[in-house]
């Protein structure tokens, strides 16, 4: 879905840099209540990844910096109990892979939250949620951190 929309939401607009941040429900599609639908395996991820770098590459003279960014988390709560952090470590592996890949900046958005929720555990709801409202989608707290990992990243911060 993100390459068919490439060309429309960000090569026609042109930006200096591109940031690309998607996966995380990639990760769990074909497991627990998602069982049916299509899976999106690591490697097709990585793949995609590139594919994404190279065609901006490709269509857009004025786009020459780009970043990657692993997925934030190890799940939280439902997500979590049910999942387990497997499911998300071969998508922030393939991330990586496509960072070295493609000589993009790897924002390692895994490390910083699993670093998080050592320190603040005690913190999280009785539902097992700290950084998200439901397991998967930041509150805007977890937004905030990102933007701010994405920032430093790019030395901006």
């Amino acid at each position: 879905a993100v390459l068919s929309r490439l060309q429309q939401a960000v090569i026609e607009h042109q930006p200096d840099a591109v940031s690309i941040f998607f996966g995380g429900n990639d990760a769990v599609i074909g497991k627990g209540q998602w069982r049916d639908e299509p899976v999106v395996d690591p490697v097709t991820f990585e793949d995609n990844l590139c594919w994404i770098i190279h065609l901006c590459r490709l269509r857009s003279e004025k786009i020459r910096k780009f970043s990657i960014n692993t997925l934030p988390f190890r799940g939280e709560g439902k997500s979590y109990r049910e999942f387990g952090p497997s499911a998300y470590t071969p998508y922030c592996q393939a991330a990586r892979r496509a960072a070295d890949r493609m000589n993009a900046r790897l924002v390692p958005l895994d490390a910083l939250f699993e670093r998080l929720w050592s320190f603040h555990a005690a913190e999280a709801t009785e539902d097992g949620l700290l950084y998200t409202i439901d397991g998967c989608h930041m509150t805007v707290q977890g937004y905030e951190l990102i933007a701010q990992a994405m920032l430093k990243e790019w030395n901006m911060i």
